[in-house]
């Protein structure tokens, strides 16, 4: 299987191996998606990927300590509709998947061009991977709110 290109054939379930542990995902239906903004969690560290109306992708690292969200990059605007913004398994991939179904594969620190990486994606989260924060966008902004709030 290529996974450097997106898999868009309707609601369907594909297992995913990386390491020791096999995945389930659910694929995203084809054509445009009507949200324009998103935020995910990588599954590894404490980065937080988002896209606001702009059509810019930032990257955060989350501060627990410090209770502190930090902005690390900013990529050029895109052009297009992004439909999923989603880090790879290992943590050192973003994919961007847009309205037309085209994709681009992005660093994790860097948010620069980027092959792909040699484990699976993971599912859009908004959970920290240890399961203690929520990445949520208020007003136009991404906010970190303990996972047992809802928001």
């Amino acid at each position: 299987m290529d996974l450097g290109k997106p898999l868009t054939n309707g609601r369907v379930h594909i297992a995913a191996g990386c390491g020791n542990d096999v995945l389930f995902f659910e694929l995203m239906p084809p054509g445009p998606l009507t949200r324009t903004t998103l935020v995910t969690w990588s599954p590894t560290t404490s980065l937080i990927a988002s896209i606001l109306d702009t059509g810019t992708i930032t990257l955060h690292q989350w501060h627990a300590s410090s209770a502190h969200l930090e902005e690390l990059a900013h990529s050029p605007p895109f052009g297009a509709s992004i439909s999923s913004l989603r880090f790879s398994l290992d943590g050192t991939r973003l994919q961007v998947l847009f309205a037309d179904n085209t994709e681009h594969i992005l660093d994790a620190t860097t948010l620069q061009p980027a092959p792909p990486p040699t484990c699976a994606w993971s599912s859009a989260r908004g959970l920290s991977p240890d399961g203690a924060w929520r990445a949520v966008i208020r007003n136009g902004r991404v906010e970190i709110v303990p996972a047992a709030k809802q928001g």
